[in-house]
């Protein structure tokens, strides 16, 4: 059984990879796809990554 500090470790190690490719495939998407059908994941992955470049200096 995974203990919870296990899990919590598990977790800060991969949400930051797991955020870097949703917002690089949002980044991809907006660079070939801006006459693509927007579904949610991909609404979702762009206020992502406007959340994302406003926390940048």
């Amino acid at each position: 059984m995974i203990s919870t500090g296990d899990l919590v470790l598990l977790i800060a190690a991969v949400a930051p990879i797991a955020l870097g490719i949703l917002l690089g495939l949002a980044g991809s998407r907006r660079l070939t796809g801006e006459g693509a059908d927007a579904t949610l994941g991909w609404c979702v992955l762009g206020h992502l990554q406007v959340l994302w470049r406003r926390g940048r200096p």
